[in-house]
């Protein structure tokens, strides 16, 4: 299978690269054909620009020379004069005029001179092709061309040449009937000396007739000249600048597709067509691919020849392979010990029938080369150990291990397995393993163990509980006299706030006798003669600010000590915030602390607990002092939103850890050294904050201080 699936991947390998030069063949020969077309279109473009401009020069000269001719010729009185005249006209322009004369407007001769003398011009009425350019000619300012025609009188081809006469009052007086020799025109182009592949085709398009086809041969005019062949049929027209346009269609006259370009002779009304045949245009693609299909077909036989040689050799490999592979085969089957051959990707190679035997009866599965052993386990636990033997035996290890296995009755089958690294060319290509069944061993073993170390063991399991249990009671022990600690601080911290309560309630009697006292010996003093009054005034004031900050501090401590379970007190959140202010700013003198306050709300009003309130703010101003060392900004602010109003507490400080933010409202966690906390306050601050449909959020970062926000819904607005 592996020797099929080989030669298979060769043979698409060989079939990709047919494809890849095919490809390759097909964008040359698209690059090539668009490469030619636009070559011969810039060929086919400059020719048409070169005979449409000789052709416009050409003719615009012609009217201005016939026109000052007829003018003389009228100017002449007798029909002898203008006969001498006119035959000095023709000797003069031999190599271009057949035919020069003079006719009145309404088709009279006046004058007709030929390269063979004739009696007269005949009526340019008489035939319908001679009347129709006459009266096209009356009927314009410049030059017209008439119908290309054999003239017998001259015996040659004559393209007719029209030019009216007018007065100075613009009226028409005659009309010049001139021929040009067609020869002539034939005689220009091959003076040019384009392309020989080349066809020029021009179209009169006032009667929709052909008036030149070059190259042709002189027998084939008569059947070309002035028909009205002239129509290019399946034409498909595209346009180009300059007025060209890029003409695909078949020739009118032979029938054969052509590749041409048109434009317009404007002066005379006159199309030209300069086309190539598409036969030609075919062969130049052609020549031009030739280097491009020998390549082609160079490098498909150098590759086929190699398809064979390759494959050939790989054939006489494969079946070398195959001999080593029945020698190993036969080789693995003389040991009665499981065996197995893996490749790097975990996938068998090669097994053993004992293997094979082995894995049925534990896994109930048969073995094949190429399964993953250890994706089809039944145990995802046993698949996950070998795999790491596996990985220590790719990176060069030998070694042996002892593995449980579970057999279908429920019993443990205990293997012996030896890994061994296989090696190519000095690299690690696989691992090859014996597994030898020692279970029978390993139970006797372990009886005759058991029996040994029963005793010991069962000693070593109650000193082990004892020691366990002594273990828990002195842990039990520590935590409860840890417990008990924070409790009497507890204690001692709410006994404190009963005792600074009935203080501050003392404290107000004699500061009220200090506020009194001071302002009588104020009056008192002002009655007096010489009364130093701006001198006396700073102590005065200085007295009743030390008894105002007092009296504040004494008021916070009420607040703070008051009692009481209901929530339907109407809470001054600003007031209760400067109260704790107040309470909290005693500790601030022995650092440089600048208290910043916004308060965005007008009389923020909650129901709630006031005394509790205080407890809470005092809390996170007292711990926002703590975080500031020396030097900082604690800043108060009161905001609110659509749903709720919130307080913050600000500092600059030191900031807290995201583990220190996990544990902050556990009870009894602190960061303070023994004896400056509980551990309690922010427990209890988030109890009483949950109390009153509160929420707490606080977030801090190391080294840039930390933020409390307590929201309080709208819904408790007092």
């Amino acid at each position: 299978m592996k020797e099929d699936q080989s030669l298979s991947s060769l043979s698409r390998i060989f079939l990709l690269l047919v494809i890849v030069l095919t490809i390759c063949l097909v964008g040359a020969f698209y690059y090539v054909s668009s490469d030619t077309r636009q070559d011969r279109i810039r060929d086919l473009s400059y020719t048409a620009s070169v005979i449409k401009r000789y052709y416009e020069i050409s003719f615009k000269q012609w009217g201005l020379t016939l026109q000052s001719l007829g003018k003389r010729l009228m100017e002449i009185e007798t029909d002898s004069a203008r006969e001498r005249y006119a035959d000095a006209a023709l000797r003069i322009y031999q190599n271009e005029l057949l035919a020069f004369g003079l006719a009145k407007p309404d088709g009279e001769t006046l004058v007709f001179r030929a390269s063979y003398q004739v009696d007269s011009l005949i009526d340019l009425t008489a035939s319908s092709k001679t009347k129709r350019s006459f009266l096209l000619a009356k009927e314009s300012k410049t030059v017209t061309l008439g119908e290309c025609y054999y003239f017998g009188l001259v015996e040659d081809w004559i393209w007719p040449v029209r030019m009216p006469i007018y007065d100075e009052k613009e009226n028409l007086i005659a009309v010049n009937t001139s021929g040009i020799n067609y020869q002539r025109l034939i005689s220009d182009l091959d003076d040019f000396g384009f392309n020989p592949d080349f066809s020029v085709h021009i179209i009169n398009q006032d009667f929709g007739t052909t008036q030149l086809k070059y190259p042709l041969e002189e027998v084939q005019y008569r059947d070309v000249l002035g028909s009205d062949q002239y129509r290019y049929t399946g034409a498909r027209k595209e346009v180009v600048k300059q007025g060209f346009q890029i003409l695909e269609a078949d020739e009118p006259f032979d029938g054969l597709p052509v590749l041409a370009i048109s434009s317009f002779i404007e002066p005379i009304n006159h199309e030209i067509i300069v086309s190539l045949p598409k036969t030609i245009l075919k062969q130049e693609i052609f020549d031009r691919l030739k280097i491009f299909l020998i390549a082609y077909f160079i490098l498909l036989l150098g590759s086929a020849l190699l398809f064979v040689f390759v494959r050939r050799n790989m054939t006489k490999s494969l079946a070398g392979e195959r001999n080593e592979r029945a020698n190993l085969e036969s080789m693995i089957e003389s040991t009665n010990e499981i065996f197995g051959l893996f490749d790097r990707n975990f996938k068998l190679v090669a097994f053993n029938s004992a293997f094979d035997q082995a894995a049925r009866i534990n896994d109930g599965k048969p073995l094949h080369k190429g399964m993953n052993l250890l994706e089809e386990m039944s145990s995802g636990e046993h698949s996950k150990r070998f795999r790491s033997y596996f990985m220590r035996a790719f990176k060069g290890e030998k070694f042996n291990v002892m593995e449980t296995y579970p057999a279908p009755d429920g019993s443990e089958l205990i293997y012996e397995f030896t890994y061994n690294p296989t090696y190519h060319e000095g690299e690690v290509v696989g691992l090859s393993f014996f597994a030898k069944d020692v279970t029978k061993e390993k139970h006797d073993q372990a009886q005759l163990e058991k029996y040994n170390k029963n005793l010991e063991k069962l000693v070593n399991e109650r000193t082990e509980a004892l020691e366990e249990k002594n273990r828990e009671l002195t842990k039990g022990y520590e935590k409860i006299k840890e417990t008990q600690q924070q409790l009497i601080k507890a204690e001692k911290m709410a006994s404190l706030g009963v005792l600074a309560a009935g203080i501050g309630h003392e404290i107000n009697n004699p500061l009220n006798f200090i506020r009194h006292g001071a302002e009588g010996l104020e009056v008192e003093l002002k009655k007096w003669k010489g009364y130093p009054e701006n001198k006396a005034s700073e102590f005065f004031h200085a007295i009743y600010e030390g008894v105002n900050r007092s009296a504040e501090i004494v008021q916070g401590i009420s607040h703070f000590s008051r009692g009481g379970s209901k929530l339907d007190e109407k809470c001054d959140l600003e007031e209760i915030l400067n109260n704790s202010l107040s309470i909290a700013g005693t500790r601030f003198n022995s650092k440089q602390i600048e208290v910043l306050k916004s308060y965005d709300v007008h009389e923020p009003t909650i129901l709630g607990s006031d005394g509790k309130l205080h407890q809470v703010f005092t809390n996170m101003i007292v711990n926002a002092e703590q975080a500031i060392k020396e030097k900082g900004t604690i800043s108060l602010s009161i905001t609110e939103d659509e749903n709720s109003i919130h307080v913050s507490v600000q500092d600059d400080g030191i900031g807290m850890s995201k583990k220190t933010l996990k544990s902050l409202t556990d009870p009894f966690f602190t960061t303070k050294e023994p004896g400056e906390g509980t551990g309690l306050g922010l427990f209890i601050s988030q109890m009483i904050i949950e109390e009153h449909n509160g929420k707490l959020e606080v977030s801090s970062t190391l080294g840039q201080g930390s933020r409390f926000t307590i929201s309080f819904p709208k819904s408790t607005l007092a």
